[in-house]
């Protein structure tokens, strides 16, 4: 979502360890983030979206 609002540009992929890992960079700031890629498969999608949705909507509740 970052990606196509373009507040996180992709800079560089590369291999670690067989995994393959994702380079960004905050467009406004300069940050750099590397991403270890989950390797999703489609069917996995729609929960993940969900899940993620439901974070940006609520936050993160902290285990006590």
């Amino acid at each position: 979502m970052l990606e196509r609002k373009r507040l996180l540009k992709a800079k560089a992929q590369a291999l670690e360890a067989g995994r393959r890992v994702l380079i960004y960079e905050h467009a406004t700031t300069g940050d750099v983030w590397t991403i270890l890629d989950p390797d999703l498969q489609l069917d996995q999608l729609e929960n993940v979206q969900r899940d993620v949705a439901r974070l940006l909507e609520q936050g993160v509740v902290a285990a006590a």
